[in-house]
C-alpha cells in the first residue's frame, strides 16, 4: 500500500476541494472537509481500478508536505490543521 500526498483548500465560497498532486486529474469538491475527504476517497479508488483496468500501475508517490511559519499574521478563520487520513496522508519518508 502506497501513501499519497492530499492537499485540501477551502474556497472563497466556504466549500472545500482536494487534490493529490501525484495522481493527474484526481480531485474532489464539496461543502464540508469531511465531504471532501469521503469524495477524494472515492476518487482516488476510482483512479486505481481504471489504471488496473488499463494494465497500468499507479504512479510512484513523490510529493511531500510541510509547514512553515512567517511573521504574518493570518485569518485563522481559514486556516485548518493538518490531518491524517487512512492511506492518504502525508509522509516524510518514501517508501
Amino acid at each position: 500500500m502506497s501513501e499519497y500526498v492530499v492537499i485540501f483548500e477551502r474556497a472563497e465560497d466556504g466549500g472545500w476541494g482536494a487534490y493529490l498532486p501525484d495522481l493527474p486529474g484526481v480531485v474532489a469538491l464539496g461543502t464540508t472537509r469531511d465531504e471532501v475527504s469521503e469524495r477524494i476517497r472515492e476518487a482516488v479508488d476510482a483512479y486505481a481500478q481504471e489504471m488496473e483496468a488499463v494494465g497500468q500501475p499507479l504512479p510512484d508517490p513523490v510529493a511531500a508536505a510541510g509547514t512553515i511559519q512567517t511573521g504574518m499574521p493570518t485569518d485563522s478563520a481559514r486556516c485548518s490543521p493538518m490531518t491524517r487520513l487512512p492511506g492518504l496522508t502525508p509522509t516524510w519518508s518514501r517508501p
